[in-house]
């Protein structure tokens, strides 16, 4: 063992964590700007699409862990299936009507 050398600690002063990832998150931004800037205009726009595509799943991923299934639990409204429901036979009359020449 070396004597006379002892090992410092470097002290930094505390900081609130979320400082702290603030400024990591800024620089990573930053970044992936400057990179994004020196591309190609087709490289950019598979580049934004798809980080906007994964931004986009994950934003649906945590609002669905956060809501449950509540359609199942809502009763279905009539007026839907009305809409669905076939219409009653309309005369001939009617196809006469629109298509006649004054």
């Amino acid at each position: 063992m070396e004597r006379g050398k002892e090992q410092g600690m470097v002290v930094m002063p505390q900081q609130n964590p979320l400082e702290q990832l603030q400024a990591k998150f800024k620089e990573v931004d930053n970044t992936f700007r400057g990179w994004l800037a020196k591309q190609s205009l087709p490289v950019e726009a598979a580049v934004v699409t798809t980080t906007s595509a994964a931004q986009g799943a994950a934003i649906g991923a945590f609002m669905g862990t956060l809501t449950n299934d509540v359609s199942s639990s809502l009763p279905t409204p009539q007026a839907s299936l009305d809409l669905l429901s076939p219409k009653p036979h309309r005369p001939q009359s009617d196809h006469s009507v629109l298509f006649s020449r004054r």
